[in-house]
């Protein structure tokens, strides 16, 4: 395990690598109040303990990377992601994003062209943030989580975006909960509809946006098949 600064947008990303030398890689997203420990952190050892090497990183504006919380974009992201992607140039690689970090593999299919992507609890539709723009639209600038905050250039640039606008031919892997209250599950079956692609889709009964033990160690079971199955 090794860590890296890489340029990107004028910036730093911090990236960890787990399992050097062993591909393919995964590339892990993380959410859009999150990082790259905890449960990624995890998600890596995990990969590379079962023959697979993983880059988990911090978007900039979150955890050791430079920039601010509130500067953060969704195009800002996706361009980190391509920048760590590049930076390691693997000879084939698959991408992993939870919540907010499923729209950002998603979007990043426009660049990149990994062998797969699983997401979890994926944000993927347009309106998941709406709550969050009403609230910048009425009062401005909020503190989303304690020390972040978001603003209006978050929602001027996710107007630029739009789901089904990119065309997905990878395999996309998908698990979510039935009990989500941010990303509910009606909305992750409507996306579904809008994959025109071969897809893999896991409901977990009774989880919620964090997924149990009993949850994840099931997901980790399904999604380490299917990167058997579709890379070599």
């Amino acid at each position: 395990m090794d860590s890296h600064r890489i340029g990107s947008g004028g910036g730093a990303v911090e990236a960890v690598r787990h399992g050097e030398g062993s591909d393919p890689c995964v590339f892990l997203c993380h959410g859009f109040g999150s990082d790259k420990e905890g449960g990624h952190r995890e998600r890596a050892d995990f990969l590379a303990r079962n023959g697979f090497s993983a880059v988990r990183f911090d978007f900039r504006g979150n955890g050791g990377s430079t920039g601010e919380f509130v500067e953060q974009t969704l195009s800002s992201r996706v361009e980190d992601l391509v920048s760590v992607v590049n930076y390691f140039e693997p000879e084939e690689y698959a991408l992993f994003g939870a919540s907010f970090g499923a729209k950002v593999a998603y979007f990043s299919l426009k660049e990149l062209q990994p062998g797969l992507v699983t997401v979890k609890s994926p944000a993927l539709l347009d309106r998941v943030m709406n709550a969050h723009r009403v609230r910048v639209e009425r009062g401005g600038d909020f503190e989303f989580l304690p020390g972040k905050r978001v603003g209006e250039p978050l929602f001027e640039d996710l107007n630029r975006y739009s789901f089904g606008s990119v065309d997905v031919s990878v395999p996309f892997q998908l698990f979510q909960g039935t009990s989500d209250s941010y990303v509910p599950v009606q909305q992750t079956r409507e996306a579904i509809s809008s994959l025109d692609t071969r897809v893999e889709y896991h409901e977990m009964p009774g989880e919620g946006h964090s997924f149990s033990d009993a949850a994840e160690q099931s997901m980790r079971a399904a999604w380490i098949d299917f990167l058997r199955r579709h890379l070599t």
